[in-house]
């Protein structure tokens, strides 16, 4: 299969991972889009790959996989992850794994997209489920009123939370 270059840098992935068949990360480096410019991808994320993201991506290792988790330091990223094939093999060489922070400027393009005020947290959805009703509706004053929804990740735990803010009529 073929690796989407295009989807790659309009997307803006900020880190990049090559790992092989014997599940050892080969190649890692982060962009930085500001500077233009390659730096080292952290120790955290180099251990999030090898203890939990690989696990995850060999339970069906020939599919194309999307997603996001929770990173080091409790930051949301975004996440794709592609076998490397061979036409002799029945079993990927290995896999090419991307990652984006969900940051300032993602969280910006989506209230664009969706012409609506978002938060995105991180925590389980015992703790922030207490002080909303049962339907996720907070009401925040006269004119506001807030939403909250919890997405499963990659690994099935609620523990992305996105708010929505509407301006009421």
């Amino acid at each position: 299969r073929e690796i989407e270059t295009d989807m790659i840098f309009s997307s803006r992935f900020s880190q990049v991972f090559i790992v092989n068949r014997h599940q050892h990360i080969i190649f890692s480096k982060a962009f930085d889009w500001e500077q233009k410019k390659f730096q080292e991808v952290e120790p955290g994320q180099l251990q999030i790959i090898e203890g939990q993201l690989l696990p995850w991506i060999q339970k069906t290792p020939q599919e194309i996989k999307k997603g996001f988790f929770i990173g080091s330091e409790h930051r949301p990223f975004l996440m794709a992850s592609w076998p490397l094939m061979t036409k002799a093999m029945e079993q990927p060489a290995g896999y090419f794994i991307v990652f984006r922070e969900v940051d300032s400027a993602l969280k910006k393009r989506f209230q664009d997209m969706l012409q609506l005020e978002l938060g995105f947290s991180v925590g389980s959805k015992e703790e922030w489920s207490q002080s909303l009703s049962e339907r996720g509706i907070l009401l925040t004053g006269r004119n506001r009123i807030q939403g909250m929804v919890g997405f499963p990740d990659i690994f099935g735990k609620s523990n992305l939370i996105v708010r929505v803010d509407i301006r009421r009529a």
